[in-house]
């Protein structure tokens, strides 16, 4: 059982429902049948296309299964979107006979406020660096990413084949099928937009005007990825810094092979000395804190900052007892004065601001070094 499993168990209050939320293969019914729960509850697995239909046409094919329940039972579900219609059903049961839900869903996008409100919510997302670090060397992580099935296959080219298969497989059965794009063509050719402006600030309207399409268009082709956790927003610091500070969010992808694969670059090796290694170092850096900040519930908050000037701050991480962290990442041979000019510069606009230089390296030479290894720990 890794920490975040762990971690997950000891916050778990079992006289409350559960959803488990997260992309396709990311360990969700792996967790849902590791609960200690699912061994005396009535399990129904909606991957089963059959029962899934019989539920559609009968109505009184889920009143059926539900009466064999008693008081304090509880019902998991694998897939519970799949019969949302019967929602008010299930919300009946749970008040009036007192039963209990533990569900997955691969998003909360078709799962009524209701149910959500009476539900303690779990994400699932790509395993932990502190489940892979010796399985997987860094630029392999990078290249592939971490999901769970990577660590299964060998060949470089399984791989690639796995995550591109995995892509389409959840832009076609999940991302389109349940969203209303009446034209595919430009939310296809918005992809590989979203991949470029990873780690940029975001401008909705350039990017409308290269789609050819409303700027709304586009801000909700980037909400369809969050909802259904395929990125995130990371916004810009709310604090007053600087004249000229920009207002405007960035976009990450949930895993860097998946970022490859929308990039369409998976066929190709990182090269450690050009700035896509180190983009894809900072977004696996940025995805790995705010699981161990989920993971061990520590409420961290997390935003970006930029100037008009084109100075930087990765990530800016604030801690619930006030304690503000600037943090920049760097992938490279060596970490150079330059690599942290703007550490310096925007951390005298932060009064007791800890300033951090995330890097690759093992030796920490400088005062804000820190290899990522060591971060992370520091973190838990």
């Amino acid at each position: 059982m890794g920490y975040g499993q762990l971690a997950f168990f000891q916050k778990l209050n079992l006289g409350q429902n559960l959803l488990i939320v997260g992309p396709p293969e990311t360990g969700k019914i792996a967790i849902l049948k590791s609960l200690p729960l699912y061994q005396n509850a009535l399990y129904i697995d909606l991957e089963d296309q059959f029962l899934v239909k019989e539920l559609l046409i009968r109505p009184d094919l889920l009143d059926q299964i539900i009466e064999e329940t008693e008081p304090s039972d509880w019902i998991a579900i694998n897939r519970i979107e799949r019969i949302s219609k019967y929602f008010p059903k299930i919300l009946n049961f749970i008040e009036n006979k007192k039963i209990f839900i533990a569900a997955t869903c691969t998003s909360l996008k078709e799962i009524s406020l209701e149910l959500q409100n009476r539900s303690y919510i779990y994400y699932t997302t790509t395993k932990s660096f502190e489940q892979i670090e010796n399985i997987n060397s860094l630029s392999e992580i990078l290249s592939f990413g971490s999901l769970p099935k990577i660590y299964t296959l060998e060949k470089n080219i399984e791989k690639i084949r796995y995550l591109k298969t995995y892509l389409q497989d959840f832009l076609a059965a999940e991302i389109i099928a349940k969203s209303y794009i009446r034209n595919l063509v430009p939310f296809h050719l918005f992809l590989p937009l979203a991949a470029k402006t990873v780690g940029k600030k975001l401008n909705f309207t350039a990017l409308a005007q290269e789609l050819d399409v409303d700027y709304k268009t586009v801000q909700y082709y980037y909400e369809l990825l969050i909802q259904f956790r395929l990125g995130f927003y990371l916004p810009a610091y709310q604090t007053f810094v600087r004249k000229g500070q920009s207002k405007a969010a960035q976009f990450y992808f949930f895993d860097t092979g998946i970022y490859r694969a929308v990039e369409n670059s998976l066929d190709q090796t990182p090269d450690f000395n050009n700035t896509e290694y180190n983009l894809l170092f900072k977004s696996w850096c940025i995805n790995e804190i705010i699981k161990i900040s989920s993971i061990g519930n520590l409420n961290y908050k997390f935003s970006q900052l930029e100037t008009k000037d084109k100075v930087r701050i990765d990530l800016v991480l604030e801690k619930p007892n006030g304690e503000v962290n600037l943090i920049v990442f760097i992938a490279a041979a060596t970490v150079l004065p330059r690599h942290v000019k703007h550490l310096k510069s925007l951390g005298k606009s932060i009064p007791k601001a800890k300033l951090y230089c995330v890097h690759n390296l093992e030796k920490e030479t400088g005062p804000f070094e820190i290899n990522y290894k060591n971060f992370f720990n520091s973190l838990k």
